[in-house]
């Protein structure tokens, strides 16, 4: 199939052996370049199956690439590209295998066998359901109302936060950067690097939190005091978790009035976010590592 839609398993770093390692980085295993394994996959691994499975395989690799508009091979993938591509691909795996999903996909009707035009518009409708089905899963581009550190807390800032305020923004530029701010503790760190890390994140273009501590204790001390900042100053999507095992016990991130552990309901994280390896996906979240700003 490759062949036939154009691509060329002719070199490491050639679009085919790409898209192969993004098919097997999908279920775990980016498969280092083996020219047999890419060149003669049914010989080098008999247990991909001949006959009818090749017959399928192909089949349904064809009707996608009909159904894509038949799109034309790039001209190189970088190993980031690659990389991004395959996050991509497992996000919309995830969101798309919800049973909910799943089942409405089911009644509003099952495409005939070799129908093209039934499978366009199945393809389409899942298209338009695609939106509502991140805003449900609670992922979205997070925004910051704009203004100083006197609008991102409720109070006016010490020598140490005024530094940060006045003298970063002239130091950021669109590229990431790290900033590493050392003092005792009671100085303010926290509040100066929740403002350090809403200008540092704007003007990357990639807005967001990771905020790591040292015991599962602090991450729920910290909670609140990150859940007060980001209601005082998010406008646009959001979404917060708190990662670490014993999450569920902490009533402050299980919903009001829930029984602790029922993951229903909570202003924070959806229940979507909440499952296995998710979390990191939200635009703020606190696990008891370590810190990052991006």
């Amino acid at each position: 199939m490759f062949l036939a839609a154009g691509y060329k398993m002719s070199r490491k770093d050639s679009p085919a052996f790409r898209i192969a390692q993004v098919l097997g980085g999908h279920h775990g295993v980016f498969a280092p370049f083996k020219s047999r394994e890419f060149s003669n996959p049914l010989g080098s691994l008999p247990a991909l199956g001949r006959g009818k499975w090749e017959e399928q395989r192909q089949a349904i690799a064809s009707l996608m690439h009909k159904l894509t508009g038949r799109p034309q091979p790039p001209a190189a993938i970088s190993a980031a590209g690659g990389a991004l591509a395959c996050g991509l691909v497992i996000l919309a795996d995830w969101l798309a295998s919800q049973e909910g999903f799943l089942l409405a996909q089911l009644q509003a009707g099952v495409p005939e066998d070799g129908d093209v035009n039934c499978l366009k518009a199945h393809l389409e409708r899942s298209r338009v359901t695609a939106p509502s089905l991140l805003r449900e899963a609670g992922l979205g581009r997070l925004r910051f109302a704009g203004g100083g550190f006197r609008d991102d807390f409720p109070f006016e800032p010490n020598d140490l936060q005024r530094s940060v305020s006045q003298r970063l923004p002239d130091l950021i530029s669109v590229e990431p950067g790290l900033l590493l701010i050392t003092a005792p503790m009671g100085e303010g760190k926290t509040e100066a690097a929740l403002h350090a890390g809403r200008l540092m994140g704007e003007a990357a273009g990639m807005p967001g939190y990771f905020i790591g501590l040292p015991t599962m204790a602090t991450s729920d001390q910290m909670l609140q005091r990150v859940d007060d900042f980001r209601g005082r100053r998010i406008t646009g999507a959001d979404s917060l978790t708190l990662l670490h095992g014993m999450a569920w016990l902490n009533t402050a991130y299980t919903a009001d009035g829930q029984e602790a552990g029922v993951l229903t309901g909570d202003p924070m994280a959806t229940r979507w976010l909440r499952g296995s390896k998710r979390g990191l996906l939200a635009k703020s979240n606190r696990q008891d590592l370590w810190i990052r700003f991006f």
